[in-house]
């Protein structure tokens, strides 16, 4: 064998060695973190989970996703200063892209909070015109929305929101503060689905 032949085929099982590897901690890895999580987690570009409103305290109701239409769906709660800081930012969002079929719901899933949060919006008046609603506790303790849509993502802390596009998919998950116009265009608007 020449030195060439002898280092191709160095190079060949190092190159299987590397690999079967690398398989090997993705898939140990992998199993750690099936082991640690109850279930396959809600995430982009999973199907939306239906909406579970208890009641709602501003605007329009919706009671389905329309296709064609994208939403935000933003999870908060009065006495949580990042949720009451990104109301501006959430405002200014609906009204920048209400008219390009954005619909934004501010969705209240503190239980303890729920008889605060109509003369919280009224305070707001203007300053927060999206709409509003409470969470569904009639059959769960911790509120429909929150089981389906927050414990199903994972998610530990609000605010959170939701951006789902225009086929009924989630486009991005995501603290709303962090939600920015590209963000917006890219996954939801742009999405003619």
């Amino acid at each position: 064998m020449s030195i060439v032949e002898y280092g191709m085929v160095l190079v060949l099982v190092l190159a299987l060695t590397t690999t079967s590897r690398a398989d090997d901690v993705a898939a140990s890895a992998a199993l750690r973190h099936d082991a640690e999580t109850p279930s396959r987690l809600l995430r982009p570009g999973d199907p939306a989970p239906p909406l579970c409103v208890g009641e709602w305290i501003q605007g329009e109701p919706v009671r389905e996703f329309e296709k064609g239409k994208a939403y935000l769906v933003d999870f908060w709660a009065t006495w949580c200063k990042g949720c009451v800081d990104a109301i501006p930012h959430l405002d200014a969002i609906d009204r920048k892209y209400a008219d390009r079929g954005l619909v934004v719901i501010g969705q209240a899933v503190s239980r303890k909070d729920m008889a605060k949060v109509a003369p919280f919006v009224k305070k707001m008046g203007a300053k927060m015109s999206y709409r509003i609603a409470l969470d569904d506790f009639s059959a769960s303790e911790r509120g429909a929305m929150s089981v389906s849509w927050f414990d199903a993502a994972g998610q530990t802390a609000i605010p959170v929101a939701f951006l789902v596009g225009r086929d009924g998919r989630i486009a991005w998950i995501g603290n709303p503060a962090s939600l920015s116009d590209v963000i917006i265009i890219h996954s939801v608007i742009s999405n003619c689905a």
